[in-house]
């Protein structure tokens, strides 16, 4: 199973031109793909619903999108009004600012410690099917999980270590069993190298994944041939029995 991280840069590709199709054509190998800075009616990239024509090139996958930024941009035509709205987001994973990075974290670890005692598929509840609200049994909701997205952090900073863990003199980083792994790292990669930004000179773009999922991973790479935007595609491999 192959995963990939994309920060897309609303598709404003590296030649200055808007080309989603491009980076959805390198993208399109994998199973699961996180995409960061996806726009829709935004007058820099054409007004376009992106979501909705990265979904036309990846016809092959079911998506999620979550806007962060969401305001109005309905108009009139021929007497009626034309329902619209003006977003930039995320599918599967936000993208983390500066001043905000910290509270973030702290909300993503609240929720990845609550999502399997709640059941996130039925919104916390345990309803009984023959209630007649739902049709079927409760599915499992597993603890295992990926956590991937441009997060604007390296691994030196107070953010990765507060996912990951700290540092002690002469052990190295010491990791949660009940917490999250660098992927890069358990693919046998040193912590500190590599770059998935064309300025940044670290990986501020993160596969990160569950201490269950470890013995699954296969490679993982970063793509800095691909021209789609200013970060490279993080690309995660799983060896699944």
């Amino acid at each position: 199973m192959k995963c990939v991280s994309y920060n897309i840069q609303y598709g404003l590709v590296s030649d200055g031109r808007y080309d989603l199709a491009r980076i959805a054509g390198e993208v399109a190998d994998a199973d699961i793909i996180a995409l960061q800075e996806v726009d829709r009616y935004w007058q820099r990239s054409g007004m376009v619903d992106g979501p909705a024509v990265l979904a036309d090139h990846l016809p092959r996958h079911h998506r999620v999108y979550g806007a962060n930024l969401d305001v109005d941009a309905s108009y009139a035509d021929a007497g009626r009004i034309v329902q619209r709205r003006k977003q930039f987001g995320t599918m599967i994973l936000s993208h983390l600012c500066e001043a905000t990075r910290m509270p973030q974290i702290a909300a993503m670890k609240d929720i990845l410690e609550r999502a399997a005692a709640e059941g996130g598929a039925w919104c916390g509840g345990h309803p009984d099917p023959a209630s007649g609200w739902i049709e079927e049994e409760e599915p499992p909701m597993p603890r295992a999980c990926i956590v991937m997205g441009d997060m604007n952090f390296g691994p030196s900073s107070r953010e990765y270590a507060t996912l990951i863990g700290d540092v002690a003199p002469g052990y190295g980083r010491l990791t949660n069993r009940a917490g999250l792994l660098d992927a890069w790292v358990v693919a046998g990669h040193e912590e500190a190298a590599g770059s998935s930004h064309t300025n940044a000179g670290r990986r501020i773009d993160h596969a990160l994944i569950s201490t269950d999922l470890a013995k699954f991973v296969g490679e993982m790479r970063i793509d800095n041939q691909a021209r789609g935007s200013d970060h490279w595609p993080v690309w995660l491999t799983f060896d699944v029995p």
